[in-house]
């Protein structure tokens, strides 16, 4: 949370939560039916809205962390295009997952290795692949 951000009230925090995990499903939901650019603005909404949310708050960085992850599998979907952008949305994700109490919940464990496997498929689809970057990442994955 920035400096000048406003302190959120629980109630405020739910309402927001609540509303980014309609933007995401519905992204999620765009995405399933090939619609990745749509899914994008989606999950850039949601993202805005748990921007808002103190991500020294496990979940929430969870949950921010799940914007990115979903916008970096869209744009890997839209092509080698975008797979930069894709990356730089992993290495987002993995800056907010890494620091998580990974012992407190299986779920905070499972999405850091998710995100170093999709970060390293992406590195290794490129042409020609970046086969050391994507080793390391699979190594942290496992």
């Amino acid at each position: 949370m920035t400096p000048s951000a406003r302190i959120l009230d629980p109630q405020e925090i739910k309402v927001i939560d609540a509303q980014a995990s309609v933007f995401m499903k519905e992204g999620i939901r765009l995405a399933q039916s090939g619609n990745d650019a749509d899914a994008l603005l989606c999950f850039d909404r949601a993202f805005e809205l748990r921007c808002r949310l103190p991500t020294e708050v496990p979940m929430h960085a969870y949950g921010l962390a799940a914007c990115w992850l979903n916008r970096a599998e869209a744009l890997t979907r839209l092509g080698p295009a975008h797979h930069a952008l894709a990356l730089c949305a992993y290495d987002e994700a993995l800056t907010l997952l890494r620091p998580l109490p990974l012992g407190e919940d299986a779920r905070f464990s499972k999405r850091l290795a998710i995100a170093h496997q999709n970060r390293a498929l992406v590195l290794a689809a490129q042409n020609p692949p970046a086969t050391a970057d994507a080793i390391a990442s699979l190594g942290e994955a496992v």
